[in-house]
């Protein structure tokens, strides 16, 4: 037992020698001390540029306060988790079994701190039974576990992204916002900045201007359309019910088909809508852009006529659908040209035949076309090709008839 107390004795010495060399000046959190003055300048210095619309000098201003930040912010994690060793190492001898599940919540508290989840935190230092029973140093460690500046790093993010979007730099912004929703993703600014990030790759996409209603005194002209396209595909995959998921599906399908000549992803995006947003103000438009994608894949008639299938399947589901639809016209004339081309890789099958001196095989293919594509221009030649044809297999029938009897 001797051994013990002087094990313990010497361990409450260290953490002692600890706590008071890291800050014994700063074990009240609410006083002012150097530097969170020095913080609280910084601010100022940042908040200065962007009042004169400074944006990168000010963004860069953000940087350097958050850098100063963190290192407050571990300090007083250091602090922190000294007073409440201290704190435990003063009850032990008394409240041993009390004292263990508290050095247990510890982690968790720390986990919560370290991702600037304050208030958390602050909800579970009061769970261990040690912390309820009022004893002298538990209130000390109320304060300190309100870390200074544990809502700061927040804000200098978000004005960080704010600044570098209004100068124009969307993909830096882009990653600012990104990086802020990913370490707090329940802050009450979420739903503007996922609508900012929304913009900006719709923007990209495009290689538009930002409209007048996100900040009207400044226009940027885009050029990296597949940044603008990684962006769109990362919101409607992060947040696929979101009120412009509809919208940025539609944007990466264009994407695709325009700008890639894609066709393959252009059809998965406008089925994706077309199948998950049924009530998209863009779904007659996607059900249009699905055949023609499907149309798009089709490489000649010595390939897969499925995809002409497809498309044929699509587009009159759109005529049909939507009578009054502003590209009815359009899906009329590549239904005909994907009817045309499957008569005519039939056509080409019964050639083949023929060339194969089978001209049965080859009838039944003409017989194909003109029970199925009987509307396309290869319809006429089929039926001349059925009819000489006919006459072959009539001769070459009674030939053989006349050589048997013999």
């Amino acid at each position: 037992m001797s051994i013990n107390r002087n094990i313990n004795s010497l361990l409450l010495l260290v953490a002692i020698f600890l706590f008071a060399g890291c800050a014994s000046a700063r074990l009240d959190p609410q006083t002012p001390k150097a530097k969170e003055k020095s913080l609280l300048e910084l601010q100022l210095k940042a908040r200065n540029l962007e009042a004169k619309k400074e944006w990168d000098e000010a963004a860069d201003a953000w940087y350097t306060f958050l850098s100063a930040e963190k290192s407050a912010f571990n300090e007083d994690m250091d602090i922190f988790g000294a007073a409440f060793e201290l704190f435990c190492m003063e009850n032990e001898e008394k409240y041993e079994f009390e004292v263990k599940r508290a050095r247990r919540e510890l982690r968790e508290i720390v986990r919560l701190l370290k991702v600037r989840r304050i208030s958390s935190a602050e909800k579970r230092l009061k769970k261990p039974a040690l912390m309820k029973r009022s004893l002298p140093g538990s209130e000390r460690l109320r304060r300190l576990v309100r870390l200074r500046g544990g809502h700061w790093r927040k804000e200098a993010l978000y004005r960080i992204a704010e600044c570098r979007f209004r100068a124009g730099r969307l993909l830096k912004a882009d990653e600012a916002y990104e990086r802020l929703i990913t370490e707090f993703p329940r802050t009450e600014q979420r739903d503007e900045i996922i609508e900012k990030q929304y913009e900006i790759g719709k923007s990209l996409i495009h290689g538009t201007e930002i409209p007048k209603a996100f900040f009207f005194f400044f226009h940027w002209k885009g050029e990296n359309r597949e940044a603008g396209q990684q962006i769109l595909d990362r919101l409607v995959s992060k947040y696929p019910y979101a009120e412009f998921a509809d919208s940025a599906t539609y944007y990466l399908g264009i994407y695709f088909f325009i700008e890639e000549k894609d066709f393959a992803s252009a059809e998965v995006e406008f089925k994706r809508l077309v199948d998950k947003y049924t009530r998209s103000i863009w779904r007659a438009n996607a059900i249009f852009m699905l055949g023609y994608s499907n149309f798009s894949q089709f490489k000649g008639i010595d390939y897969d006529p499925e995809p002409l299938e497809s498309a044929i399947q699509v587009l009159e589901f759109y005529m049909r659908d939507y009578p009054e639809g502003n590209r009815v016209k359009q899906a009329g004339k590549y239904c005909a040209m994907a009817r045309e081309y499957l008569a005519q890789k039939l056509f080409a099958v019964g050639e083949f035949y023929e060339r194969e001196k089978k001209p049965a095989s080859a009838v039944l293919s003409y017989e194909h076309i003109l029970r199925d594509y009987a509307d396309t221009p290869t319809a006429k030649a089929a039926e001349e090709k059925r009819a000489e044809l006919h006459a072959k297999v009539k001769q070459l029938a009674a030939a053989e008839k006349k050589r048997k009897t013999q």
